[in-house]
């Protein structure tokens, strides 16, 4: 495959933190790899989604990094309880003055950096061998960015070019880490838990699937995708 990455001493000193089985171990076992977006496969910087809101909003950075975890309406249009407009409206409660709905879309998207094309071209490796799918917690403003960013960062036309199958939370209605949202994959697919690997970089989640049977790797460093499945293409 062109362009794809050399793993050669990419990490001398590094190791990816795993839970519960070693991927290297796992090569010939695994036949279904579910990839958490964020953290994972796409960049992120929740600080300049913060800062962006507070400028549009005229508060603090700290009252608003409070509010965003730990304001339900975040949580229920991850959800898809509330919609987009929904959303806004609530966003717009926040301030006195007149927001767009642009101007909040612009802002809420700050934090979805690009899919870097090294990654992209790890999981089209992986799809030669293995099922791969995503599970994100995540929102319609942001899922219709992501394929924006595709485009724009590989080439690809949107992110169902890429994974055989997407499972978005809001489409879902269930966020991880409630073990009902695993079990929806895994029924929907008839996927044997143990046949079934999943990355994500944040630990609740991981140990949520990891209690259903699901392997899994903490991916808690840019590259660690990499160190993962040198050993699998």
């Amino acid at each position: 495959m062109s362009n794809f990455p050399t793993f050669t001493n990419i990490f001398k000193n590094y190791k990816s933190e795993v839970y519960f089985h070693t991927p290297k171990a796992m090569k010939n076992k695994i036949k279904t790899i579910i990839f958490d977006l964020g953290g994972v496969m796409l960049d992120l910087d929740l600080n300049s989604t913060i800062q962006a809101f507070t400028s549009l909003l005229n508060w603090r950075p700290t009252e608003l990094d409070n509010l965003h975890f730990g304001n339900t309406f975040f949580q229920q249009y991850e959800r898809g309880q509330i919609n987009d407009q929904e959303f806004r409206s609530e966003i717009r409660l926040l301030s006195k003055n007149k927001i767009s709905d642009d101007s909040i879309d612009k802002a809420w998207n700050t934090m979805l950096l690009q899919f870097p094309k090294n990654r992209i071209d790890v999981v089209i490796a992986l799809k030669k061998r293995y099922s791969v799918m995503v599970l994100s917690n995540t929102n319609q403003i942001h899922s219709v960015k992501f394929n924006d960013l595709i485009a724009a960062s590989t080439g690809y036309k949107s992110l169902d070019d890429v994974f055989d199958r997407l499972y978005y939370s809001h489409i879902l209605k269930m966020r991880k880490p409630e073990p009902g949202i695993y079990q929806f994959v895994l029924n929907e697919n008839r996927l044997a838990p143990e046949e079934t690997l999943f990355l994500d970089d944040n630990k609740e989640n991981l140990e949520a699937a990891g209690k259903l049977g699901i392997k899994t790797v903490h991916i808690n460093h840019p590259n660690t995708i990499f160190e993962t499945f040198k050993a699998w293409i």
